[in-house]
């Protein structure tokens, strides 16, 4: 093992290379299986494995190793794994409020806008059609208490009045 350490610090490249070639496969067979990630993910993985032990090798960081080089990377392999996981749950609720928050401001400028529309048509409809619609949409009147308070003669009446205002205020508002 540290016979191909010292190759590696000495810029022997070949000794990196069968290194890569040896442990390529196996290392992308263990991420798939064991972190159920793609196989572009394992090659990139892999790839950051291999950079960490050659720098780690070049740097004197690593003079010598208690286990296979194959171990080596593989614990490489495994934290960069489980940083990625940490990240991405990291991210994840961040990234879902965020989105929530941007839905919720886009519909709120949608309703501000729309209210402001209907409050611009209610007040170029005026008379008793705004007052109609208001008591029914705005006060909550029933139609028994609108029929009282407007002086229809039954509720069908105050319900096909209250039908042709709405129509009208959807005209004014270009609503269809």
């Amino acid at each position: 093992m540290d016979n191909i350490l010292a190759k590696i610090r000495d810029g022997d490249g070949q000794a990196l290379e069968d290194i890569y070639v040896q442990l390529r496969e196996p290392f992308i067979a263990w991420s798939i299986k064991n972190y159920e990630g793609s196989r572009d993910q394992a090659v990139e993985f892999y790839q950051m494995s291999i950079l960490i032990f050659y720098d780690n090798v070049v740097q004197g960081k690593l003079t010598h190793l208690n286990s296979s080089v194959k171990s080596y990377l593989f614990a490489i392999g495994k934290n960069k794994w489980r940083e990625y996981f940490r990240e991405r749950q990291r991210l994840a609720p961040e990234t879902a409020v965020d989105l929530t928050q941007l839905v919720m401001d886009d519909l709120k400028t949608e309703n501000d806008m729309e209210l402001a529309a209907i409050q611009r048509g209610l007040e170029e409809l005026g008379g008793t059609c705004r007052e109609l619609l208001e008591a029914f949409y705005y006060q909550g009147m029933n139609l028994d208490e609108i029929v009282e308070r407007f002086g229809y003669k039954n509720k069908d009446a105050a319900k096909t009045a209250k039908y042709k205002c709405l129509q009208r205020l959807r005209r004014i508002i270009n609503w269809q």
